[in-house]
């Protein structure tokens, strides 16, 4: 059995037209069986299945495979091994993509992964695409000791994963038939990407800062010091914010570096990448020193806790 798609590539005003059935798996030399698939905010296509082939050494038992749709490039990628950090059978795989473009498996294995159990259990991992970086396998159904089969995952605007799956587990006086169970994956925000500073030679000492807007954060902490630093330990936010834009005045000449933290109820992000700008007012308006301008300057800040 064979994975195939019809991929639309064309569709005339008038009447629809398909295109030519494409094989999916072309890979594989043996069973490819129970697909699923998602597009992403660029048109590319991504498709999961479970397939018994020894590919790259995944073993004859049943994995998750994936492939993608180039839609720029109109090409298909090769194949990729999703379970590769599991020994037994890895099948009834369901797939979502989020708002940033980060796709999201999940599926049921058969494998003692972290004290799962050898009765089947939920994974999940997570591939952002862009960026060709993976999440940790991760055992979904951790408190079940029946089986756990034919998850189902969505993906909300805040970057929270919600899955379902059947199971026999008697949780709370369910008894040991197949019952309905449901988890929900809620945590801090990932780092944000702090924007390179344009220009980086300021000569009026108004600072344009912009990062990228992180799912699930709901407020940012500014961060902005006179040295490198790469630690929140000793220092204290400039100021909080809700946008992912913030104006800065600089009175004082000096180079001044920038960082951003994200928040939710859950907790806060590690520290973003730290971006710099270096200061150059030609004809500084105040006539006072440079140590009452800094001290000036100093006062500006408001200590914020971050909780």
């Amino acid at each position: 059995m064979s994975i195939f798609s019809v991929i639309p590539r064309s569709i005339p005003p008038i009447s629809s037209v398909w295109s030519v059935t494409e094989i999916i798996s072309s890979s594989s030399t043996s069973t490819s069986e129970s697909p699923d698939i998602v597009l992403d905010s660029s048109e590319n296509i991504h498709i999961a299945w479970e397939d018994a082939t020894d590919y790259n050494g995944a073993g004859t038992d049943y994995d998750i495979f994936h492939k993608s749709w180039d839609s720029q490039s109109d090409s298909w990628s090769i194949p990729t091994v999703i379970s590769k950090d599991t020994t037994g059978s890895s099948v009834d795989v369901s797939l979502a993509v989020d708002s940033d473009d980060i796709l999201h498996f999940v599926w049921s294995d058969w494998t003692d992964y972290n004290e799962a159990g050898t009765d089947t259990d939920i994974f999940y991992r997570s591939w952002d695409f862009q960026s060709d970086s993976w999440s940790v396998t991760t055992v979904v159904s951790t408190d079940n000791t029946g089986l756990s089969a034919y998850p189902e995952i969505a993906v909300g605007d805040n970057g929270f994963v919600h899955i379902t799956w059947d199971d026999t587990t008697d949780y709370n006086g369910a008894g040991t038939d197949y019952d309905i169970f449901y988890r929900l994956f809620a945590g801090p925000p990932v780092a944000p990407e702090f924007f390179p500073i344009i220009p980086s030679l300021s000569e009026t000492g108004n600072i344009s800062l912009n990062w990228m807007d992180v799912n699930g954060a709901e407020t940012y902490y500014l961060f902005r010091e006179t040295s490198y630093f790469s630690s929140l330990e000793t220092l204290d936010a400039l100021i909080k914010l809700t946008d992912t834009h913030y104006m800065d005045e600089i009175e004082n000449n000096g180079t001044y570096y920038y960082a951003i933290v994200a928040g939710n109820d859950y907790g806060n992000s590690s520290l973003s990448n730290v971006e710099y700008v270096q200061v150059e007012i030609s004809d500084p308006s105040s006539g006072k020193n440079n140590e009452t301008e800094n001290n000036n300057h100093w006062r500006k800040y408001v200590k914020i806790d971050i909780i």
